[in-house]
């Protein structure tokens, strides 16, 4: 779980399509990330720890968008993307666990007008996320307040 002063960065394995992420710690500031940038690809591998147990469904490896939103309280990681049926799949966990996958795909997600790159964005913040995209020609909000998720409104 990324936690001051981590950095986190996410990423889909293109042969298993799970989600990965190599972290980071203060220590020599951005010396780490230059030096990490530096190794072969096979040693970042084991820098890496897997996220998600199950393979994402319906992703689309060359035109998607994703976005990582952590809560506070409680604290978990929630990973969404759009599938390539246009509409929001999700992971999320708590530290130390592996990412099932969310079992609430809510009616109150819209289908997307586009998959690709920007088709969605997200902020999270205590017990609260809030989910940006486009439907209908519209950017929209959708907001989960502690379990729940409530309709989306028109921006």
């Amino acid at each position: 779980m990324v936690k001051p002063p981590l950095i986190n960065i996410l990423y889909v394995d293109s042969s298993t399509n799970n989600i990965f992420s190599i972290s980071y710690n203060r220590l020599a500031n951005s010396y780490v990330l230059v030096l990490l940038s530096s190794l072969p690809n096979k040693s970042l591998v084991f820098l890496a720890s897997q996220l998600t147990t199950a393979t994402m469904t319906k992703w689309n490896r060359t035109n998607t968008s994703l976005t990582a939103i952590q809560e506070a309280e409680p604290e978990y990681l929630e990973i969404y993307y759009i599938g390539t049926d246009s509409e929001i799949h999700g992971f999320y966990g708590n530290p130390g666990e592996a990412f099932p996958p969310k079992s609430d795909q809510s009616p109150h997600w819209d289908v997307l007008d586009t998959q690709g790159p920007g088709a969605i964005a997200g902020i999270g913040w205590s017990d609260r996320v809030r989910l940006y995209y486009i439907t209908g020609g519209k950017v929209v909000q959708t907001a989960l307040s502690n379990a729940t998720w409530v309709s989306a409104a028109n921006l």
